[in-house]
Formats: structure tokens, C-alpha cells, sequence
């Protein structure tokens, strides 16, 4: 091995995170679980094949939550990484299946407008599946049931026993205009705007998915729902909600950049 590739074992990306973990006594296994990614991704990282990884979107922030988990700064990590990754979307290359995010391995697709499709579909696929988690924190906003038709409903939070409960103004529920709700369905309004790219997926109480994407940056979106509303929102950091024209704070529902809250 020459010099230049001894100093890049030494000083690279993958072996300060080495470094750093094995200075915790942390395994692999304990990565993996703890940012909710496989093994092979955390090998993958450390051995800067970063080609294994899906897409330069993707290797940011798992070199941003991989740097914070074992308490470095991502800002130096980031700049050595940045000019081996790929600076375009693509499928992941062909990989072993992985008990946290199961999917199929399929004979690579030779034909240019197939292609595009495999890039649309399945980078939001395994975006969602790497952040998603069950361990859902539910806002209730109801009204009391003594004035059911004539009252604003409160918004509470049933949160952890180390998280206090959220707090916001009294909410009034949008006029019903969802499409698929039912006579005497009230509706609550979702207004979202993102700082930065984010996945959000929104449930509603049938069910039905309202939102199902990769947001970019700058942009807004609204929607209606009948509630539980179910939310995953990526990024979320960077991104502003609010829920009937008042705001609602993602941070208590937070972990690793994810959020995950159901408003009742």
C-alpha cells in the first residue's frame, strides 16, 4: 500500500467513524439499530463504498446522523465525502436483502424509458422504509363532547414519560371538503413548507393516503383530511407545519431527523 492510500486509511471518512465508534464500544449491530438502517449499509459507509449507497441525497444525511450519533462533526465528513459521491438519483446497485428494509432483487433493466420508471418509484420506496418506524406519537384535537357542534376542539399530545405534552391555541376544523368524507365528518387543514427536501406521507382516518412524496425545497403544500391523521415527515428539521392555520411543533416527535405524530 503506498503512502497516499495509508493516509486515507487513516484519515478517512470510514476510519473516523471507525475510530469513533469503536471508542464507544459500539458494534456494527449497534449502529444499525440505533439509525434504523442494515448492517451492510453501515459497513458500506465505513468502507466508503459509497457507490452501494442509493444516491448523494441519501449518503449526506447518513453521514450527518452516523457523525452525530457518535458525537463528531458531520461539517469536515462531509466535504471529504462529497466529491466521491454520486451526484445523481439511481437505484441502489443490486445488494442482499435486508431484514430492515425487504425488497426484492431484480434483473437490471436494460430499456431507457423502464429505467426512469425504476428511478421514480423506487428511491421514494426505500427512503420511506429506512425512516419508518412504529413508534408513532399521536396529537389528539377533539372537541368536548358536551359541545360537540359549537366548540373548537384543544390540541394535546399523549407523549413518552420523558417528553411533557404538547400545548397549542384552540383549533377550529375546517369546513368538510375532502372528498371522501362521510355526512357529519369534520376535516382538519395540513398546510406543509419545506426549508429543504423532504419525504412526508399522510394517512387519514380511512386510511387513504393524501400525501405520498419527495418534497423540494421552497415548496408548499396543503391538503384535507378526516382525522386521525397519521404523518411520517423526513427532514423534519426543515420543515414547517401547521395544522389548521396554527403551527405545530415537530421537534418533541423527533428521532434521528424523522418525525412520526397521528393528530386525532
Amino acid at each position: 500500500m503506498n503512502a497516499s492510500a495509508d493516509t486515507n486509511a487513516t484519515n478517512g471518512v470510514g476510519a473516523k467513524f471507525v475510530a469513533a465508534r469503536t471508542a464507544r464500544n459500539l458494534s456494527i449491530a449497534d449502529i444499525a439499530r440505533q439509525l434504523k438502517f442494515s448492517p451492510w449499509q453501515i459497513e458500506a459507509l465505513e468502507s466508503e463504498n459509497y457507490e452501494l449507497l442509493p444516491d448523494a441525497v441519501f449518503t449526506r444525511g447518513f453521514i450527518r446522523n452516523y457523525a452525530r450519533l457518535v458525537g463528531i462533526d458531520p461539517a469536515p465528513l462531509l466535504a471529504a465525502a462529497d466529491p466521491h459521491l454520486p451526484h445523481h438519483s439511481r437505484p441502489p446497485a443490486e445488494l442482499p436483502p435486508s431484514a430492515d428494509i425487504p425488497f426484492r432483487t431484480r434483473p437490471p433493466v436494460k430499456w431507457h424509458r423502464y429505467a426512469i420508471a425504476v428511478v421514480v418509484l423506487t428511491v421514494p420506496i426505500i427512503l420511506f422504509e429506512m425512516f419508518r418506524d412504529d413508534s408513532d406519537v399521536t396529537i389528539k384535537v377533539h372537541s368536548p363532547p358536551a359541545l360537540q357542534s359549537s366548540t373548537t376542539p384543544a390540541v394535546a399530545a399523549s407523549a413518552t414519560a420523558n417528553e411533557p405534552p404538547l400545548t397549542h391555541s384552540k383549533l377550529a376544523p375546517t369546513p368538510v371538503s375532502a372528498a371522501n368524507a362521510a355526512e357529519g365528518e369534520s376535516t382538519y387543514h395540513l398546510t406543509f413548507v419545506f426549508d429543504r427536501e423532504s419525504w412526508v406521507e399522510v394517512r387519514d382516518g380511512h386510511g387513504q393516503r393524501l400525501m405520498w412524496q419527495l418534497n423540494p425545497a421552497g415548496s408548499r403544500q396543503t391538503l384535507d383530511g378526516v382525522p386521525p391523521l397519521s404523518l411520517v415527515v423526513g427532514n423534519a428539521g426543515n420543515v414547517h407545519l401547521q395544522l389548521n392555520n396554527q403551527p405545530v411543533d415537530l421537534v418533541p416527535h423527533t428521532e434521528i431527523d424523522v418525525a412520526r405524530l397521528t393528530l386525532e
